[in-house]
């Protein structure tokens, strides 16, 4: 075969094997701070010092979020008061400290970032649960200190 035809035949190969969809995020809802991913709805619910809600697919984990100056640290309590739950932490410039509790026997995860937002998961069931959230708490704008 010569050097032009086998060049074009890997290029149409490599083109018609790249065809996995994307979703993409969606904009935040009104009144959230959080972008959702397809197929997620999402409620708000009010608060004093705080902004919460709840996100929920159908079929799917339910989140429910809080975000503010004074909400704590929610996944370093559920480890604790869960000894079996393992904690993974993260620290980067774009997010902070992230900290992700996955508990595994009750579909549950509990991410908490930066110190200002806990998102705190339930009916977690499969690998892509537990990014989604992970996703979605990661959208959350870094609060000044």
């Amino acid at each position: 075969m010569k050097p032009l035809p086998a060049v074009l035949v890997l290029v149409c190969a490599m083109v018609a094997g790249d065809r996995h969809t994307t979703e993409q995020s969606q904009p935040a809802p009104d009144g959230s701070p959080v972008r959702l991913l397809p197929g997620y709805q999402h409620a708000p619910s009010a608060g004093v010092d705080a902004v919460g809600g709840r996100i929920w697919r159908d079929g799917g984990p339910e989140i429910y979020y809080n975000i503010g100056f004074s909400v704590g640290e929610l996944a370093r309590g559920y480890s604790k008061q869960n000894p079996t739950v393992p904690l993974t932490v993260l620290e980067s410039p774009a997010t902070g400290e992230m900290v992700v509790a996955l508990d595994d026997a009750h579909d549950a995860m509990v991410v908490s970032v930066d110190h200002h937002a806990n998102f705190d998961a339930r009916h977690v069931r499969s690998r892509r649960d537990v990014v989604d959230g992970r996703l979605m708490a990661n959208t959350v704008p870094r609060l000044p200190k």
